[in-house]
């Protein structure tokens, strides 16, 4: 019996370390000229956006905190159709090291539908993703 509760603590402390914790919400708002536009500063998950195409464009940028230059920071996202959160339709961005800022643009296959974006992002000041299709 003590066994199988030393297991239980373990495996609940294991889970709690590697689960993230929740992150924001980020509204989804569109532009007048179509596009969606995502804007935050931390990890979080977007609204979910309508894609009409086979594929959309997501433009992206983001800068570093001043406090985290020279350091190794972190911004990547995941696109999903609504209502999975597994397998990502794409993650088209992963940076670690030292760096100041990014800017890019990515192309991602898509089927018309909804989707949602999670970002993450570890030592950025501020984010935003503009998506087009």
């Amino acid at each position: 019996m003590k066994r199988l509760v030393v297991i239980t603590i373990i495996l609940v402390l294991t889970l709690l370390v590697a689960c993230p914790s929740p992150v924001e919400q980020a509204p989804a708002k569109t532009t007048e000229d179509g596009s969606i536009c995502i804007i935050g500063s931390e990890s979080a998950t977007s609204d979910c956006f309508v894609v009409d195409k086979d594929e959309c464009t997501i433009d992206w940028a983001c800068l570093v905190d001043p406090e985290y230059e020279n350091s190794d920071v972190v911004f990547r996202f995941y696109v999903y159709p609504k209502g999975e959160t597994l397998n990502a339709i794409k993650m088209p961005r992963l940076f670690f090291g030292d760096v100041v800022d990014f800017i890019g643009s990515n192309v991602i296959p898509t089927d018309a539908g909804e989707y949602y974006i999670r970002v993450e992002a570890i030592g950025i000041q501020c984010w935003k993703l503009t998506i087009s299709s």
